[in-house]
């Protein structure tokens, strides 16, 4: 009775103590590639023609709506400005990030070089392919309707006293990421 009852205490910690296999299954996998996001430029940021003060400088704001424009008290702003604008491609109804990668930009020309900062994002007056907007300085996130997207860049320009008459032009790096 001794070796059956210990034979029969072996048999059972031997089940308990076993691994009982499960029926294999099928786990399925999945993967969604996201359209890239392009930016294309469509207009450059224009400070159009300005009339500089010749004992101080000044400053002139483009509105990222690019209808807003407004030289401070020393300068004369004449006409040409306008609101810099770029066809942003994505994925729609993903929250995307535009940005500039720095917040200050030098104009060169035949005098001292200027700056342009404080820049302003917006989707303007279309907003139809355009959603969810956050607004902010230097950076804006959105959600496209319709892709591409239009997105309006505006800034502050800074003009040297008596800044020498000519043509000046800089660029601004602007990146985008999805959220």
């Amino acid at each position: 009775n001794k070796l059956m009852l210990g034979a029969a205490v072996m048999a059972v910690s031997g089940l308990v103590s076993g691994h009982v296999a499960a029926n294999p299954t099928d786990i399925d996998i999945e993967a969604t590639i996201i359209q890239p996001i392009t930016i294309t430029q469509t207009a450059a940021l224009r400070f159009g023609n300005i009339v500089p003060d010749a004992d101080d400088p000044g400053t002139m704001l483009v509105s990222h709506d690019g209808t807003t424009f407004t030289p401070s008290a020393e300068l004369q702003y004449l006409d040409g400005a306008g609101a810099g604008t770029m066809e942003v491609g994505g994925a729609t109804g993903r929250a995307i990030t535009i940005e500039v990668d720095d917040p200050t930009a030098t104009l060169t020309g035949p005098g001292d070089a200027m700056t342009v900062g404080s820049f302003t994002f917006g989707a303007g007056a279309n907003t139809d392919n355009v959603v969810a907007v956050t607004e902010g300085t230097d950076e804006m996130t959105f959600e496209i309707a319709t892709s591409p997207a239009t997105i309006r860049l505006g800034g502050t320009l800074t003009v040297g006293a008596a800044q020498v008459a000519g043509d000046y032009a800089g660029t601004i790096s602007v990146s985008a990421a999805y959220e």
